[in-house]
């Protein structure tokens, strides 16, 4: 039984060094990626409201903008098309 354990110790060394090492390896690599990605997106994007708020509110209100416009546009031909369909009647 001793002989069991003993050859079973000496097999985890291997594996258990490995285990260690991936352990080590995945924050220390997940930390250099979120490093080197951190510049790439220009701040607009920004977890819990920080610095890239102004960014997005001012993409936000430009949109609300277009969005108006086209609103607008949309209700100006309506009513030329009412305008004339009354003509024609």
């Amino acid at each position: 039984m001793s002989n069991l354990l003993a050859a079973a110790g000496g097999g985890l060394a291997g594996g258990g060094l490995l285990l260690v090492l991936c352990l080590v390896a995945c924050p220390l690599i997940m930390g250099a990626m979120m490093w080197f990605t951190r510049g790439r997106d220009g701040g607009s994007q920004t977890p819990m409201g920080k610095p890239g708020v102004r960014a997005t509110a001012s993409a936000k209100q430009t949109e609300l903008v277009r969005l108006r416009a086209e609103i607008d546009q949309f209700r100006a031909a309506e009513n030329d098309a009412r305008r004339v369909e009354k003509r024609s009647r």
